[in-house]
């Protein structure tokens, strides 16, 4: 005789089907994937990351203007055998920007893997919240301006300035990295990318302020 239980026979209350249990099996073993993967992306993204602060003095018109500047050194980026310079050769900044908003990774692999270049495009790049990016060293020559690449830094705003205004953060983070960058290097010389070559770069939003990142 089958016992009861709240209406439903106990006996299959208590027991599951082949395959339910599969399911179950499956299940589980999906999430335990999701968690490692979701570890692994976090764990690396942590490596990939670190903060270095440097304080540094810059003339202005007003004098003399001590400020700290914060910025985040990208490592492990896609890329092929880096060719280096010597410091000595730089003596000029170009300023791009991205045409279209995008992840600093998705940047690299598209420059790398789809333009077959041998490291991400840029030096720097500053975003909308003003945080500045590090993505190669000084000396590692990036090719983002053709037949001035040796001698250049590159510097890139995150989005698209034909469409778009860059936001106050960004200008603001843009011409401090740049004053940091003409004091340490001794450099004269700042240019648009549109300056240099047919391209529209960094943007006619842009362009004004790169006007006064000159002075």
């Amino acid at each position: 005789m089958i016992k009861y239980l709240h209406g439903i026979p106990r006996e299959r209350s208590l027991k599951l089907s082949s395959f339910q249990m599969d399911i179950l099996i499956m299940l589980g073993l999906l999430m335990f994937g999701v968690f490692i993967l979701l570890y692994g992306f976090v764990k690396v993204s942590f490596k990939q990351m670190k903060f270095e602060m440097e304080y540094i003095e810059v003339e202005t018109k007003k004098g003399n203007e001590n400020y700290e500047l914060a910025i985040k050194k990208v490592k492990n980026l896609p890329h092929k055998t880096l060719k280096k310079r010597s410091v000595a050769e730089i003596d000029m900044i170009v300023i791009h920007h991205t045409e279209k908003k995008s992840r600093v990774w998705d940047i690299a692999d598209y420059h790398v893997n789809k333009n077959g270049w041998s490291t991400v495009g840029y030096h720097y790049m500053i975003q909308s919240s003003g945080k500045i990016l590090q993505l190669n060293e000084i000396e590692t020559i990036s090719p983002h301006c053709k037949d001035y690449n040796t001698r250049s830094i590159g510097v890139c705003f995150n989005g698209n300035f034909e469409e778009n205004m860059p936001s106050d953060a960004m200008l603001e983070s843009g011409e401090k990295l740049v004053k940091y960058l003409k004091t340490k290097y001794g450099i004269k010389t700042i240019v648009g990318h549109g300056e240099l070559g047919n391209t529209d770069c960094p943007g006619e939003n842009l362009k004004l302020f790169v006007e006064q990142f000159k002075n």
